[in-house]
């Protein structure tokens, strides 16, 4: 610009998407008359990552319960990597981020397989928002343990083996399954889906059968009898 009045003059700037640093005023007078003011543009830190969790069981229904999860970003705003708590069901968002690719890992837990990652997201101003979703499926791991008793009349301990047959029904044998089981010997059933499990003995004119509760298998309590 030139043909300027001798004075002091500035720079301002304005923009939502770029934080602006302006060199200091220059005064023109009749002994400076040429001044150069520089406006330097950085990008502002506007990305968004937003983080989903679904949590599904065995047989891939949504498990609608609050559990967490670990997980760790990293990227231009997390470069050693930062540890963030992911719960089912809540989304977890990271805004103020600086523009990149960002990676998101989940720490390892062995209750479940993970069947769905797309933990990778690059923001750019054009595309300031991302979304990563983790899902997870609950492995198989519950145990029931069948115990069998057999009792004399008066209620006393018979040692002597002697064969019967259950039913045991539930998540991992939905139409029943027959199984042989002996009062020396409990019968263990692991590698279960978690639920609810209910056993039922073939009637035995010889004897009256009283059974415990149903049993119920989750990834908190695992085993049960």
């Amino acid at each position: 610009m030139d043909n300027l009045i001798y004075r002091t003059y500035t720079v301002t700037e304005t923009h939502e998407d770029y934080a602006t640093v302006i060199s200091d005023p220059v005064s023109l007078t009749d002994e400076n008359r040429e001044g150069t003011l520089t406006a330097t543009f950085k990008e502002s830190p506007l990305g968004q990552l937003t983080i989903k969790k679904v949590l599904q069981d065995q047989a891939g229904n949504l498990i609608d319960e609050v559990r967490s999860f670990e997980v760790i970003i990293t990227g231009p705003s997390y470069p050693t990597g930062e540890r963030k708590t992911l719960t089912a069901g809540s989304d977890l968002v990271l805004d103020g981020l600086i523009y990149g690719e960002y990676t998101v890992t989940e720490t390892a837990n062995g209750d479940y397989d993970t069947i769905d990652n797309n933990a990778r997201v690059n923001l750019t101003m054009a595309e300031n928002e991302g979304i990563v979703t983790l899902t997870n499926q609950e492995k198989a791991k519950g145990m029931l343990t069948v115990h069998k008793e057999l009792l004399t009349a008066d209620g006393q301990p018979i040692t002597a083996a002697k064969a019967f047959e259950i039913t045991v029904t539930g998540h991992s044998y939905p139409k029943g399954k027959k199984m042989p089981i002996t009062n020396v010997t409990d019968l263990i059933l692991d590698n279960l889906i978690y639920g609810e499990y209910a056993v039922v003995e073939t009637a035995n004119a010889a004897y009256e059968t009283t059974f415990t509760d149903n049993a119920t298998l989750s990834v908190n309590e695992k085993e049960d009898s």
